[in-house]
């Protein structure tokens, strides 16, 4: 506590006496960052000596019960709820530095430059009791500024010309757009599924208008990770595609299945896990996990 709230709290105190017949007082409220995150857990698959590659856990897709989630060096925590979201309030600024501790799960992520009054929006995949930050999308109270960052899912000609998706968040360009790779001027050219960028621009609706796209990481070899429905399924169990809020996704015979699913769980409409690698538009899928209805 600095010495000026010292001095506060003794005013405070001292004319309590005075102003009681008036109407209570109440303490002032602390401003923070507010930080609202949703977890994905993936466990890979074991090797067991009896019955080879085990399965992926049916609850693949799942936060692990009983997950809170605390900033470290605070008392601020959360814990996760059913639907595999938290929220943590009067975060303070800085770097901040998040504990995810669980069921075989004690990891932690950092969240760089918080600001005071970001509301700060982040996913995090949960691997092996490893915690991984896929996505980080901030505003401000303050203004229409928009922070993004993560791993390109989506590029032409999947998503419109000029246009990429971080996350299933659509991030727009144009000529006024600059591109930076580890310091050095870049161009969309540059971009690439499964590398991570830092966007920041404008909302406008559901998209950011981007001013600049920093490469940060251009390791596409990095898995790729797709959760949600899925939409325009085709194809037989030697080759076949669909999407994924507008990431094509590609299988093939080399594709298993994991948590008691098979291909032939695979429909439109139906909620589908995919792990995968980066290809030339496309996520080719090394595993999939269909969630029952």
């Amino acid at each position: 506590m600095s010495y000026r709230r010292i001095v506060g709290s003794a005013l405070i105190i001292g004319s309590a006496a005075f102003t009681a017949c008036s109407g209570s007082m109440t303490a002032p409220s602390f401003s923070g960052a507010t930080i609202n995150g949703s977890i994905m857990s993936v466990t890979s698959a074991v090797e067991t000596p009896l019955s080879g590659p085990s399965d992926e856990t049916a609850n693949a897709g799942e936060a692990p019960a009983g997950m809170t989630v605390s900033v470290v060096g605070s008392n601020t925590q959360a814990t996760v709820d059913g639907s595999n979201h938290f929220t943590l309030q009067n975060v303070p600024g800085g770097d901040v530095v998040l504990r995810f501790l669980g069921p075989g799960t004690d990891s932690t992520v950092t969240l760089p430059a918080v600001q005071d009054g970001q509301t700060i929006t982040i996913t995090v995949s949960i691997a092996n009791g490893l915690a991984q930050l896929n996505s980080d999308d901030r505003s401000s109270t303050t203004g229409s500024l928009e922070q993004l960052e993560g791993r390109i899912d989506s590029l032409p000609p999947v998503t419109a010309a000029g246009t990429f998706d971080v996350d299933g968040t659509v991030v727009e360009t144009n000529t006024n757009t600059t591109f930076t790779n580890g310091g050095a001027s870049a161009t969309f050219a540059a971009l690439a599924l499964g590398i991570r960028v830092h966007v920041a621009g404008t909302a406008d609706g559901a998209k950011i208008l981007a001013a600049s796209v920093d490469i940060q990481n251009t390791d596409a070899t990095l898995p790729v990770i797709v959760n949600g429905i899925v939409a325009g399924f085709s194809g037989t169990a030697a080759a076949f595609q669909f999407t994924v809020d507008g990431t094509l996704v590609k299988g093939n015979a080399t594709t298993t299945f994991s948590g008691n699913s098979a291909f032939s769980d695979l429909a439109n409409g139906r909620r589908v896990e995919v792990q995968g690698q980066p290809g030339n538009g496309f996520v080719l899928a090394t595993s999939i996990h269909v969630n029952p209805n």
